[in-house]
């Protein structure tokens, strides 16, 4: 299979349709056709021959260790794509343009080569023309898709291809990642790929914007999971924390299926953040052994905190706030913040409350309307579970304002 896609991407570099059989006559072309006539008729014309054979000896080697190696490498990564079999030209055609030096300057071999590129610019000629009209490029349509239903700091996890050029390009959309992509800066690592693309996605949601995910990322084709020996189940479980709050796209059926994690603010007006499987955007600091497991499982230090994503709420939309929280320390004193416009978390913006003296989890329910500095837009909200940790464990369970 890999020696037949190997095929089909030198075929279709050169041209589509058609590229096998140009290749096949630009190597008739190449063939030394006067040495045989020549060799025929008594060796005439050695010693031409003998000065361009010891031009070709100096070069022919490195085109073809060039060409090898090259060879090599994609027929095991990608051996259909044409992006990359394109660098593969300069040396065939540095190759047949020795080969062509032994012949007569404008005899039918050279002739014969400028026909075939010239016959490979006429079945190419359909495409070039789609390719540089926007409307007709289906990649050009699906970024520019992409890029109007995202803001630049939303994360795009995208196929393999062209959209990781096509979206900086042509839309200024820097902030995607790809599995392939991924892997690549993990050193082909699945745990350390997956590390990473969580960590863009919480990076994301922490800036208050989302992240739309394909559905290739979810479930890759066949090539990717083979040449990077990955399983679905592997793949599945990376995205598993955000598989149930991922949403339908809306997008026209040639785009393909993405999925969106709601952001920070459609959280907090609707039933707020619970902590089963990830902190979708919310940040701890001074804490040890996160996981999640039933909640929000960590052994606070000193001064430990939870920091929401960026937000942009009207306080006088709210009148309180639940947190559910399991205390396994021998500590009671809790806070929460909530910062104004500025984004600054200070003592005159602040709720202090005693937890229950108990290892149970327990609804919490702060009044805040009234409070000093609960008004106008809240843009972060910050919890403190409590000051200072013994090594006991707490379990933040689920975050909801209560209108």
């Amino acid at each position: 299979d890999r020696l037949a896609d190997l095929g089909e991407g030198l075929a279709d570099t050169l041209a589509q349709p058609g590229g096998a059989l140009l290749w096949l006559l630009l190597g008739l072309c190449a063939l030394p056709w006067e040495r045989l006539v020549a060799r025929g008729r008594g060796g005439a014309g050695a010693r031409e021959r003998g000065e361009a054979e010891r031009r070709a000896a100096a070069t022919v080697p490195l085109l073809a260790v060039w060409l090898l190696a090259y060879g090599a490498f994609f027929a095991w990564w990608e051996p259909d794509n044409i992006e990359f079999w394109i660098a593969s030209l300069p040396p065939l055609l540095l190759l047949l343009a020795i080969a062509l030096e032994g012949g007569r300057p404008w005899g039918w071999r050279s002739l014969a080569a400028i026909g075939i590129a010239g016959a490979a610019l006429a079945l190419n000629y359909g495409s070039i023309e789609r390719r540089g009209d926007e409307t007709q490029d289906l990649q050009r349509v699906v970024a520019r898709e992409l890029a109007a239903r995202s803001t630049p700091a939303d994360l795009l996890v995208v196929p393999d291809g062209l959209l990781e050029l096509y979206l900086p390009y042509y839309e200024g959309h820097e902030n995607f990642v790809s599995l392939n992509q991924a892997l690549f800066d993990s050193g082909g690592d699945w745990g350390r790929a997956c590390a990473a693309i969580r960590e863009r996605i919480e990076t994301a949601l922490h800036a208050g914007a989302t992240a739309l995910v394909t559905e290739e990322a979810l479930r890759p084709p066949e090539e990717l999971l083979e040449r990077h020996r990955l399983t679905i189940p592997a793949v599945e479980a990376c995205f598993a924390p955000y598989r149930e709050a991922l949403q339908p796209l809306d997008l026209p059926a040639t785009v393909g299926v993405y999925h969106r994690l709601p952001m920070a603010d459609e959280l907090a007006r609707g039933e707020g953040w619970r902590f089963d499987a990830a902190p979708f955007g919310w940040r701890a600091a001074n804490v040890a052994g996160e996981e999640f497991a039933g909640g929000w499982r960590f052994q606070p230090g000193v001064d430990p905190t939870l920091l929401s994503p960026l937000l942009n709420l009207d306080a006088g939309s709210y009148r309180a706030i639940e947190v559910r929280l399991a205390n396994g320390t021998g500590a009671r004193d809790a806070q929460l913040f909530y910062a104004g416009p500025d984004g600054s978390i200070s003592e005159e913006r602040s709720v202090r409350w005693e937890l229950e003296p108990t290892e149970a989890a327990v609804t919490y329910t702060l009044e805040l309307r009234g409070q000093p500095g609960w008004e106008g837009t809240i843009s972060r909200l910050r919890l403190d579970p409590v000051g200072v940790g013994d090594g006991g464990e707490m379990r933040l369970e689920w975050v909801r304002l209560v209108r």
